[in-house]
């Protein structure tokens, strides 16, 4: 049983470019960010993937993009795997520093080693169905007090890492419900070189919560 992490508050918005010269296209890149204000208090809220834009007539509108709050956190680590005498693997686990994770949004890349440029993906797993020794799949348990770690396969129930393989980590950084019913933002940087920018709110920030209490889960 994982016990629920924090989860980002969510809005979504109409985002409308208009450019002074006419591109094919447009690209709202993953991790743009907007800004609100709550309270005195300024919170960001991102996109979770790129988002390209065709130029429609000489109108750039990308409808109901979702942002999501939270700062973005990279944590890299270096891979500690033993070899038991059957040639099995022990694969150590990684901890996440953040207690406001949102596991959700967490992202996993692996590298054969510190020097090699080529990153392969590793995507959430939430049971084992399907996982298989080939499957570069990872999965997240709790870890002591509100925080969690991430553990790799054993090249039976998903592909084992191996020593010296470079784990790089991101995942967003959140306040939880703190950031629910946030109704105005601004823009915070350009897109692909383009600086107006409109954004239309559909609707108040929502979805925002705090981690699963010990009561929760009793």
């Amino acid at each position: 049983y994982v016990p629920r992490s924090k989860i980002s508050s969510r809005v979504t918005a109409d985002v409308t470019i208009t450019p002074d010269d006419t591109p094919s296209s447009i690209t709202i890149p993953k991790n743009y960010s907007i800004r609100t204000t709550i309270d005195s208090v300024t919170y960001n809220f991102i996109t979770d993937t790129a988002i390209t834009i065709k130029n429609n007539g000489g109108v750039y509108v990308a409808n109901n993009v979702t942002f999501y709050e939270g700062e973005l956190v990279t944590e890299v680590f270096t891979a500690n795997v033993t070899t038991n005498s059957d040639g099995s693997y022990n694969s150590y686990g990684y901890i996440i520093s953040s207690e406001n994770v949102d596991v959700n949004s967490i992202e996993v890349s692996v590298k054969n080693s510190a020097s090699d440029t080529t990153t392969t993906v590793f995507t959430k797993a939430d049971n084992f169905f399907g996982v298989t020794s080939e499957s570069n799949k990872f999965f997240v348990e709790g870890y002591k007090s509100n925080q969690y770690r991430i553990i790799f396969g054993n090249d039976v129930i998903g592909k084992a890492l191996k020593n010296g393989n470079v784990v790089t980590v991101t995942y967003r950084d959140t306040v939880g419900e703190l950031a629910n019913k946030a109704t105005s933002f601004t823009k915070t940087s350009s897109i692909d070189g383009y600086s107006s920018i409109a954004l239309n709110i559909q609707s108040a920030s929502y979805g925002g919560a705090d981690r699963e209490s010990n009561t929760d889960i009793t």
